[in-house]
This record gives C-alpha cells, structure tokens and sequence, in this order.
C-alpha cells in the first residue's frame, strides 16, 4: 500500500498528513503540547483539592514530582519517533472510504494494539489450556502488556480523531508522545546518579 502510494501521481504523503512544513510541525507540536499540559494541569488541580487517584490496575494518570522532567525529555524522542510511524500508519492504512467510522477506529486499534493482543491471547490461551505459557519465564511482561492495550488503543483512537481535525499528524503525534512518556514515568519510580 506505502509503495502504491508513493508512486500515484494523485496522492502523496502529505495527503496523509505527513507534512514536512516547519510551521504546521510547529503548530502540531504546540497543539499537543497544549492539550498534555492543560490536562495534567487540571490533574494537578483535582489532586489538590480532592485527593482524586485516576488509577486502574497499571494504567494510571498520576501527578508528579518535578524531578522526573529530564527523564521525560530523554525519553520523549523515543516516544515520539513511535507515535509519527503509529500515526502516519494508522492514517494511511485507515484513511480510506471503506473504513469510515467504527471500522476506521477499529482497524487503527488493530493496526496499533494488535501486536500486544495477540501477544496476551498466545501467552493466556496456552497458559489456561496446558497449564503452561508460551513465554513462561515472561510472567511480569504479561501482567505489563494488560496496560499497554488500553494504552495504545486509546493512542489510535487520538491518533485518527486528532489527524482528522488538524490535517496532519504532527499534533496527535506529540500528544500522545508526551501524554504517553508522562504517564509511563509518573507511574514509575525514576532514580537519579
């Protein structure tokens, strides 16, 4: 499909979204930057004055001390880089006439959690089967991979709505990027030499 459409005359990949103009990048990064700050402001604001606790299981929106933003801002170009090839993927392989709506969220949840569902479903079927796991040295990435799928589900469902709205994948990259590294690393202890 990425070579049919790299060679159509009609189509290229900015008919995608991937746009390479430095002020719609600039745009798109401010926009998710925006979005993860107001939100993680409101977070902030919540915990204060109710003690609110966003938890469920290890997918978990928790506010965080200062001390953890230079992990982030090492691990947020990793990040990024996974949720461009996410988006611009989800955006090609969804952005067509036969995957409007339900079909097009769906496809882009397969296309960006179908690698940890399968992964679950090979691990727990054997597992309930046979009484023993594909991968059964691998007890702590399967409980781990449980919070990945509504991680990255969620992920596609920004992805493809964002994309729709903006033009390009530049925002709902740079949400996702920051919102995801935030996340991972305000539920994980962060230890400095």
């Amino acid at each position: 499909l990425v070579y049919a459409l790299l060679k159509s005359k009609d189509l290229g990949l900015s008919s995608y979204g991937v746009v390479l103009k430095p002020m719609a990048i600039v745009a798109g990064v401010c926009t998710g930057l925006a979005v993860v700050v107001i939100g993680y402001a409101v977070l902030f604001l919540v915990d204060a004055l109710l003690l609110a606790d966003f938890r469920i299981w290890t997918f978990a929106f928790k506010t965080f001390d200062a001390d953890i933003l230079p992990a982030i801002l090492r691990y947020l170009p990793t990040f990024l880089a996974f949720y461009l090839v996410s988006t611009a993927s989800i955006t090609i392989n969804t952005n067509t006439e036969g995957l409007q709506g339900a079909k097009g969220y769906l496809m882009a949840i397969l296309l960006n959690a179908g690698g940890p569902i399968l992964w679950l479903a090979v691990q727990y079927i054997s597992l309930f089967s046979t009484g023993v796991a594909v991968y059964d040295g691998s007890a702590l990435s399967g409980i781990m991979m449980v919070a990945m799928v509504p991680t990255l589900s969620i992920a596609a469902i920004v992805s493809r709505n964002l994309y729709k709205k903006t033009g390009n994948i530049w925002a709902p990259a740079t949400l996702n990027a920051v919102l995801m590294t935030t996340m991972t690393l305000a539920n994980t202890m962060v230890c400095f030499k």
